[in-house]
Order: C-alpha cells, then sequence, then structure tokens
C-alpha cells in the first residue's frame, strides 16, 4: 500500500508542476513544459510497480504466489513526548492463522502538505524468531519528528511467513 502512496505523491507532484507551468505560461507569454519531473515520475512509478512484484514481497517457490502477511495493529498512540518529539506505542497482532517471522512495523509521518516528515522501519522480532497466531508483539519508540508539524501518519505491519 505504501508503494501506490508514493506512485500517487509523484503524480500529484507532476501535476503541481503542470499547474504551476501553466500559471508561469500565462504571466510569462512564454511556454515551457517541465518535462524532466515528468520523465522521474514516470521512472519512480515504474519502479514502484515493478517492485511491487519482485521487490518486498517473498514468494512462495511452491506456489508461485507472496508469502508476506500483513498484520493488525493495535492500541497505535503517537503522543509528543517531553522534548517535543514523538512517543510511538501500540501493538502488532499476528491476525493470520500461520506461524510469522521477521515483523517489520513501518511508520511514516506527513506534514499538512503531504510532505514526508520522516519515516522508520523497526523490526519487532528476533530474526528466528516464530509469532503464533494472534500472538501480540508490543511496541515502543521515540521518534524525532516535531509532533507539532504532524499532520497525519500510517503505520502498518508485514511479516514472513514462517518456514
Amino acid at each position: 500500500m505504501s508503494y501506490i502512496r508514493y506512485i500517487l505523491l509523484g503524480c500529484l507532484y507532476a501535476r503541481t508542476e503542470l499547474i504551476n507551468s501553466k500559471i508561469s505560461k500565462l504571466q510569462k507569454s512564454t511556454r515551457k513544459v517541465p518535462l524532466i519531473p515528468i520523465i522521474v515520475t514516470s521512472f519512480v512509478a515504474s519502479f514502484l510497480l515493478a517492485q511491487n512484484f519482485v521487490g518486498d514481497y517473498v514468494v512462495n517457490a511452491a506456489t508461485g504466489k507472496p508469502s508476506k502477511i500483513f498484520l493488525k495493529i493495535e492500541d497505535l498512540k503517537i503522543n509528543k513526548g517531553p522534548t517535543g518529539a514523538i512517543d510511538v506505542t501500540g501493538k502488532v497482532r499476528n491476525n493470520s492463522t500461520k506461524d510469522v517471522q521477521d515483523i517489520k512495523l513501518t511508520a511514516s509521518y506527513y506534514d499538512d502538505t503531504n510532505s514526508l516528515l520522516g519515516k522508520t522501519i523497526k523490526f519487532l522480532s528476533n530474526p528466528s524468531e516464530n509469532v503464533k497466531p494472534n500472538g501480540v508483539k508490543d511496541f515502543n519508540f521515540v521518534e524525532t519528528v516535531t509532533f507539532a508539524r504532524i499532520a497525519h501518519s500510517t503505520v502498518n505491519a508485514t511479516a514472513n511467513e514462517a518456514k
């Protein structure tokens, strides 16, 4: 899902560049087409779409299907810490019917213009640790992003199917 978000942000950037170009054209009576942002956005979109199929997904050799499992986040709290940074707490629950390992939490923080303020990736389980169905892993960490600048955030958790 985060790849789609990057693609949408890239498209929004390209659209903004085109609008700014049209405004500039009206103001200066000259025609300029911002080809570089369009080319870069197209490249990024192609790369991210390709990543969707080969980059972040572990593929089960027997079935050829991805074995990446998306887990449920519970009791998520993003609070202002004593220094103005943020404290992030919550739980990740294995809501699948399979044992999982390598639980990864990804948190991204955005301002009111949807600009990325910061991104954190935390591994919540040890490499050899299996988490049973309905198992829970707590998380609690401090992030250096300024609380007052955050308009919204996305937090998701994934894991690999245990071998």
